[in-house]
């Protein structure tokens, strides 16, 4: 009998969803940005969301370009430029992102601190999380399938500056060109959705089925340590805390010899709303912050390929500093990480791969 019900209860809850609330920052200067959250939320929110009230805002894991897209989708990149997009149901609006785990909390913690801070009412904003078989859907339902990868892959942030040939290759948000640096003979994957958090787990799996070897992470990433200018220097390591354990990998660049590179240990957050001033305060022993390292990481041990990552250093947590999450398309900020970026093929070039 008692079988019974526990085959019951598990049959009635299987495919039963549940919406959970998400983090919200009621006071900026709570958070390590303080002022500069304002700016940083406007330039992520939806415009409906900053048009009207609704009696309810729920962000779902639904990769969906039919929908209505924001008016915050940049313009002038060829990678991460999409944003989510929104379905309106009467007084409902619906958020629909690329299906991760970490991106609906992300994305619904953005909304709701954007409403608390702006003395609206954020208490209707809910996020429903998906399943694996949903995340795992994202990846498999896209272009990726259809790329000829090589061993190696380099991908994430300032693609383009890698190599001098303009045409990119493939049909969907995937897109990539086979170019050789030095004598590496490698991949540049792109996306032109976000690969937030654990999004980019379920790829870096689908990517060793696929063939690849080796994969290395170029993006950008916040530091926990006082006296570091934001913009001037590169970030490697090879460890990050992850969903309450640290992993560990061998790093490609750790002998890397240059002044501008700082090694650390890694801090890998679900979102950036969850780093306000109680989070630093508990985290001190770190050096780094961002949402995908990890991720990539414990993707690829768990497929058998090596990892490394290599970032600029965007944003410093521990002080208020000119340049930030905020104001990243400033002219000046785009020269520094153009100048990063210069170097990061360098590296890339002269390390062997």
């Amino acid at each position: 009998m008692l079988y019974k019900v526990i085959s019951w209860l598990k049959n009635k809850y299987k495919n039963s969803v549940q919406e959970l609330r998400p983090i919200v920052i009621k006071d900026v200067m709570l958070h390590t940005m303080e002022d500069s959250l304002h700016g940083y939320l406007e330039m992520k929110i939806h415009h409906l969301i900053k048009k009207k009230d609704y009696k309810k805002i729920l962000v779902i894991g639904k990769y969906d370009r039919t929908a209505i897209r924001g008016n915050c989708e940049k313009n002038d990149k060829i990678f991460n430029w999409e944003r989510p997009t929104a379905k309106v149901k009467g007084d409902k609006l619906i958020i629909q992102v690329p299906t991760g785990k970490d991106y609906v909390q992300h994305y619904a913690s953005l909304i709701a601190t954007y409403l608390a801070i702006n003395n609206r009412g954020y208490k209707q904003v809910f996020y429903i999380e998906p399943n694996e078989e949903e995340c795992e859907r994202l990846i498999l339902e896209s272009n990726i399938q259809k790329i000829g990868l090589r061993k190696t892959v380099i991908i994430g942030f300032g693609l383009p500056h890698m190599s001098d040939k303009k045409q990119w290759l493939g049909k969907g948000p995937y897109l990539y060109k086979n170019i050789t640096l030095g004598r590496n003979k490698l991949t540049l994957l792109g996306c032109q959705h976000s690969l937030w958090g654990d999004i980019s787990s379920t790829l870096t799996k689908q990517l060793a089925k696929l063939g690849v070897k080796k994969l290395i992470y170029i993006g950008k990433l916040g530091v926990l340590n006082k006296g570091i200018a934001p913009n001037e220097y590169l970030a490697t390591g090879n460890c990050s805390y992850i969903n309450g354990r640290e992993i560990e990998w061998n790093n490609f660049f750790q002998d890397t010899k240059s002044s501008n590179i700082i090694k650390g240990k890694h801090f890998t957050s679900p979102s950036i709303l969850m780093e306000d001033k109680k989070w630093l305060g508990k985290n001190k022993t770190f050096d780094f912050v961002d949402p995908e390292i990890g991720h990539f990481a414990k993707g690829a041990m768990e497929s058998g390929i090596e990892f490394s990552y290599l970032h600029i250093i965007s944003n410093n947590l521990t002080e208020i500093l000119n340049e930030d999450l905020s104001n990243e398309r400033d002219k000046v900020v785009i020269e520094k990480r153009r100048r990063l970026l210069a170097e990061i093929k360098n590296i890339l070039s002269n390390t062997n791969l």
